[in-house]
């Protein structure tokens, strides 16, 4: 999406290095729709990125909104992808989510002692 504030050229877009908070975003970065069980609100994500472990893809998401944070939430599930229809699910145990934390932050960090602290949704 171009840049929607005017004070930069028709080809500029706005992203995390940008300072007009015109609202416009990258969409160089995938996002879904996702809508949490506890409210009926629907918040658009961006997609970090799909991983595999143990046989299993997972995906991160981090609320578009929280684009520019300093530490934004993340938000990490179970994700299953037939062509056609995709598919979230929570990830049900502790040892699961800690083992799919720790790959998460090596993958994406190059590290695995707490670099991002990952919101649980169940």
């Amino acid at each position: 999406m171009a840049c929607e504030c005017n004070e930069h050229d028709e080809t500029a877009k706005c992203g995390s290095d940008c300072d007009c908070s015109c609202g416009a975003v990258d969409e160089d970065f995938p996002s879904i729709h996702i809508t949490f069980e506890d409210s009926e609100e629907e918040v658009e994500c961006d997609v970090i990125g799909i991983f595999e472990v143990k046989d299993k893809e997972y995906i991160a998401l981090t609320p578009r909104s929280e684009r520019d944070a300093e530490v934004p939430d993340v938000y990490i599930y179970h994700y299953m992808d037939d062509g056609e229809n995709l598919e979230l699910a929570d990830i049900e145990s502790d040892e699961e989510y800690e083992l799919i934390v720790e790959e998460f932050n090596l993958l994406f960090f190059g590290e695995d002692d707490g670099v991002i602290d990952i919101e649980e949704e169940k």
